[in-house]
């Protein structure tokens, strides 16, 4: 067997579920502004370099404890890192974090709708390039962009700023009384949110 083709082997042997969370593990520690594996383990002392490298490259999963101290050392959400939920910081749900899941959302909806020459040409970028922007969630989306998005959703100003629950997959496990509520506040103006706070400090 070549070189190449042992390569290739090994890198088929791989386990999706290793590749998908360490991709996230390297896109925390980029996050985080450690360009380097090394910058992490100075954070993580007992580690060795070995092991880090084969958790960000697909060949081993992490165990939850080792996320764990990947999260705090990164400020990432443990959660987000294991399974790609919720917000992908551990203390807020930065904007950021709210306009790319929202992003992730209309590229969804554009491809289950066969819609996305439709997107790409209303929010002005290839394909190819959305694709990209859908899964690196540490590109910083342009405002262009965001807005365009709206547009093409025909939402108001604003909508692509905002957490709605509809789409969010940690607050699913809310009660329904309380996604319904969240549902409509979302979808409201910010006049009518301001009546409906009223009305229910009054109940």
């Amino acid at each position: 067997m070549t070189a190449t083709a042992s390569k290739r082997k090994s890198v088929l042997e791989k386990d999706p579920l290793a590749i998908e969370i360490g991709g996230r593990i390297r896109q925390a520690r980029e996050m985080a502004g450690m360009q380097t594996m090394q910058a992490l383990i100075e954070k993580i002392p007992e580690w060795g370099i070995s092991r880090l490298s084969n958790y960000e490259n697909g060949w081993s999963v992490a165990y939850p404890g080792d996320l764990q101290k990947i999260a705090r050392a990164t400020g990432t959400s443990e959660c987000w890192l294991q399974f790609e939920v919720g917000p992908i910081r551990s203390d807020q749900r930065d904007l950021q974090a709210i306009r790319h899941q929202n992003f992730r959302v209309v590229v969804t909806m554009a491809n289950e709708a066969g819609q996305m020459k439709v997107l790409a040409k209303a929010v002005g970028l290839s394909p190819k390039k959305i694709q990209e922007y859908v899964s690196d969630p540490t590109f910083v989306l342009a405002i262009r962009i965001i807005r365009r998005c709206e547009k093409f959703l025909q939402k108001p100003t604003g909508w692509m700023d905002e957490q709605h629950i509809e789409h969010d997959p940690v607050c699913q496990a809310f009660p329904g009384e309380l996604r319904e509520l969240m549902a409509l506040y979302s979808e409201l103006s910010s006049s009518q949110r301001k009546k409906l706070l009223e009305l229910a400090k009054n109940i």
